[in-house]
């Protein structure tokens, strides 16, 4: 059995002395939720709700209404006349009882409204509503840095996708914001991103020890399709048709205008970063300037030509040279 004391204020003092004894009589009970099954010879009390055979039964209410109490708001049997009788006490507004004593502090945590210092405008319910608040989203909680491994406080509240998606407030995302240099490539990696980096090395180098081919588009790290654009099942779904196209020539030109809308319209998305896409180049930069039509059909021309053999070949894509397309497709 574990025993804690909590001191309700903070300049009360008090010397505790405990005393347990396994075998003292409780002067309350309480009634149980499911009543027992009353026997063909028994009877119900009305006061402590006991079942009594019928040759005691009127012996025993009597002396049941003459020594013992109930509450009337909950199924809670007393002593009569008993100190715990006197202090039983409800509370108003919930559920909760206990002893008069306990009155004040459950009104203080329970019904009184806190201000976290963090906001000292903005008012929560209860203790228990300020205590959640303290130990999730507060700026002022006291987390580990994972990146520099300093006691802080976390900070605000994410807002960016990709600091939700991670979990991590102000302090984190800044911190992970630094750079280093990744000791296989050389590249200059945000801290946070060191991990998917070095995935992506482990990634490629079990490609390259499995023999696997990727696909063509450079926004897509999945292994080529059988297909006669090079691409992966998933890339080349968007661009599939069932009509007979013994040339390619339809889908080139499914290829190219998409590829069109991609550079001008843009894919849509605000987590897009391809920088040969309208959403990807205003996502990276506010100050991108829309390509005009003449400018996005330039872009597809080394595209095309990459891929003009298939127009006029006998068995398809086997001939195409993919290592010198440049394909920009957004995911």
């Amino acid at each position: 059995m574990y025993v804690s004391i909590i001191g309700f204020a903070a300049a009360t003092r008090a010397t505790v002395e405990v005393h347990f004894d396994a075998h003292r009589e409780a002067e309350s009970t309480v009634l149980a939720e499911t009543a027992l099954e009353v026997g063909p010879n028994e009877s119900v009390c009305t006061n402590c709700g006991s079942n009594v055979p019928k040759d005691r039964f009127i012996m025993h209410q009597t002396v049941c209404e003459r020594h013992n109490s109930k509450c009337q708001h909950c199924p809670r049997i007393f002593k009569r006349g008993s100190v715990e009788f006197e202090q039983h006490w409800h509370c108003n507004i919930c559920t909760e009882a206990g002893d008069v004593d306990d009155r004040d502090k459950h009104i203080y945590f329970s019904h009184t409204p806190h201000a976290c210092s963090c906001n000292p405008v903005h008012m929560y319910a209860s203790v228990i509503e300020l205590t959640a608040h303290r130990r999730t989203e507060c700026p002022e909680r006291l987390i580990e840095c994972q990146y520099c491994h300093t006691n802080v406080a976390q900070g605000s509240l994410p807002t960016t996708a990709e600091a939700i998606l991670r979990g991590q407030h102000e302090h984190e995302w800044s911190c992970g914001s630094r750079s280093i240099s990744c000791v296989k490539c050389k590249a200059y990696v945000p801290i946070r991103q060191v991990k998917t980096h070095m995935q992506l090395h482990e990634m490629k180098e079990q490609r390259a020890r499995a023999n696997i081919v990727p696909c063509v588009n450079r926004e897509c790290a999945r292994e080529r399709g059988d297909n006669p654009l090079g691409l992966c099942a998933i890339c080349f779904g968007p661009l599939y048709s069932g009509q007979y196209d013994p040339d390619n020539q339809r889908l080139l030109k499914r290829l190219a205008r998409t590829m069109h809308s991609q550079l001008t319209s843009g894919c849509g998305s605000k987590q897009c970063k391809n920088l040969h896409c309208a959403s990807g180049r205003a996502n990276v930069s506010n100050d991108a300037v829309p390509l005009t039509q003449t400018a996005a059909a330039a872009m597809l021309i080394p595209v095309l030509k990459a891929y003009a053999p298939l127009a006029t070949a006998t068995n398809g894509y086997l001939i195409i040279d993919y290592s010198g397309i440049d394909l920009h497709l957004c995911i």
